[in-house]
């Protein structure tokens, strides 16, 4: 299989990103929490995204207050045109299609992740991303 120069770039990053920021399980990797309520499964999303709107810029976007936003559009984060083109807005079906299989669900963004099959673990995620919008409406 031969990788074209992005996809290159992404696999390096995304080896860069694992091996900086430790056992994405743990509580005390960046941008990572101690959330009693964040499921295992979120520690794959936790390598490159804070759960924190003050935490570190990683190689995603800060994840609170994205559910119910339109994709692209939060923040100050360099999204793909992809992204920012796509008009999705995420709600539990837009996250479903994206988080099992982001290239397929918008083509052409740049997240270097192959996706979760699993939809129970899918379905956690989803959970917990409308959590972290509740914090913000505080």
């Amino acid at each position: 299989m031969v990788l074209r120069k992005k996809q290159r770039l992404a696999v390096l990053t995304m080896a860069s990103c694992l091996a900086a920021c430790g056992n994405p399980n743990s509580g005390g990797s960046r941008g990572m929490t101690t959330d009693p309520n964040r499921p295992a499964s979120f520690g794959q999303c936790a390598i490159c995204h804070s759960v924190r709107e003050d935490g570190p810029v990683l190689i995603g976007p800060h994840l609170v207050g994205v559910y119910g936003a339109t994709a692209g559009t939060r923040g100050d984060f360099a999204y793909s045109q992809a992204l920012r083109q796509s008009g999705l807005v995420w709600n539990d079906a837009a996250l479903d299609a994206y988080i099992r299989s982001p290239q397929t669900a918008i083509r052409g963004n740049r997240m270097a992740y192959v996706g979760e099959a699993d939809p129970a673990v899918r379905a956690e995620i989803i959970a917990y991303l409308k959590t972290l919008n509740a914090k913000t409406d505080e």
